[in-house]
């Protein structure tokens, strides 16, 4: 029988009751946090129209992202709403985005007066590949929406350069990945406009909020001017944009601390692959990790993980369903998008507060994977049917 490398089935009797504060978001205790919000309340900026904080917190997204411009707006999903307007795009013509997707990102083409175009993903890196979206691209296509998902990174130098060849924009969805790299370069940086999400269980994280990322003048000059309607229809508060500034100034350092986490997670549970395989992750990157995915074996591994996470209260669940089953007067579907519907019914996640705590959470949570993996491969001599 399969085992992690330290931990069998016979440990189960002796792992110690979850921490529940190894769940906890956001950012319990922070002393900085803390401070932002008494400042915000002296000065009186908290509940002003225009104060210092979104235009200060605008500027460091500028600068950390090392891009001209950072708007920022409501919510993550509304940013990507923003980016396709501001594009210019054609009334009707297409958007491609992977199958396997945050719901939102279709609804901002419906909402933008674009169609959908559904392509399938990589199976290792839960994102899109060149080659997909390049054999979907017809006259009609305007933008393809590429996202980040699970830990994943998209390979944007390939992707920019075929969109730049073919004359497609790109909107570039970092929300899961803030202050992840690429080849040095951060996310969200490498498409026309880039996204990012400020949403209660982000990495950085205001309740809610978002922003945009753009080098190119003309897209955020448009970006206002859909905002602008007597004032910022979609703004981020003066407390929100208080309170992302000094998470942002230590974005790198925990993002360094959770990727620490993943790789002992991994090493611990790598002779489980068989049965969870982990997401795949570039040589050439820097990750962030607001979830990290594996692929189960079937959908019945995955169903009894996250069935059983949910009754202990663990950061474990399931994926996004997809938009396989969206009827073709929604979406034009190129190819069989097998692995997008593989993603829906199988990915496990694990949410990321756990990875800012010490080792032995990691050590928890393998050990707990392992009885539970093992459990399901003893209780079934042929362990095929799993």
């Amino acid at each position: 029988m399969p085992q992690s490398r330290n931990f069998t089935i016979s440990d189960r009797d002796d792992l110690p009751p979850f921490d529940p504060r190894w769940s906890e978001w956001p950012c319990p205790g922070d002393q900085a946090i803390r401070e932002a919000l008494l400042r915000a309340h002296e000065d009186g900026s908290w509940g002003r129209y225009h104060g210092p904080n979104v235009e200060q917190l605008e500027a460091e997204l500028a600068a950390f992202h090392e891009v001209p411009a950072a708007l920022s707006c409501a919510s993550g999903t509304i940013a990507v709403q923003i980016a396709l307007r501001s594009l210019n795009l054609p009334d009707g013509s297409e958007v491609i985005l992977a199958a396997y997707d945050f719901p939102g990102n279709f609804r901002a083409i419906q909402d933008s007066g674009l169609f959908p175009v559904l392509v399938d993903i990589n199976p290792r890196t839960w994102c899109l590949d060149v080659e997909t979206i390049e054999a979907a691209i017809t006259e009609k296509t305007s933008a393809v929406i590429v996202s980040h998902l699970h830990g994943g990174i998209a390979d944007m130098p390939a992707i920019r350069e075929m969109a730049d060849r073919r004359g497609i924009a790109i909107v570039e969805d970092a929300c899961q990945a803030p202050g992840a790299r690429l080849h040095g370069k951060r996310l969200g940086t490498f498409g026309d406009v880039g996204v990012l999400s400020f949403g209660g269980s982000k990495l950085l994280t205001a309740g809610r909020g978002g922003a945009i990322l753009t080098e190119r003048a003309d897209v955020l000059q448009r970006a206002k001017i859909f905002c602008e309607r007597g004032n910022h229809a979609f703004p981020l508060s003066e407390l929100q944009a208080a309170v992302i500034r000094p998470q942002l100034k230590r974005l790198d350092q925990w993002n360094q601390r959770r990727w620490s986490s993943v790789q002992r997670l991994r090493e611990l549970l790598a002779s489980w692959e068989g049965y969870l395989s982990p997401i795949q992750l570039r040589a050439d990157s820097e990750p962030a990790f607001y979830k990290h995915a594996w692929l189960a074996k079937s959908e019945q591994v995955a169903t009894r993980l996250v069935g059983r996470s949910e009754k202990l209260g663990l950061p474990v669940g399931s994926g996004f369903r997809g938009f396989t089953k969206r009827p073709s007067s929604q979406a034009r579907k190129v190819g069989t998008l097998n692995d997008a519907e593989n993603a829906a019914s199988r990915t496990v996640l694990l949410h990321h507060p756990i990875l800012m705590h010490e080792l032995a959470a990691m050590d928890w949570m393998a050990r707990w994977f392992s009885w539970e993996l093992a459990a399901m491969v003893g209780s079934r001599p042929d362990s095929e049917s799993i």
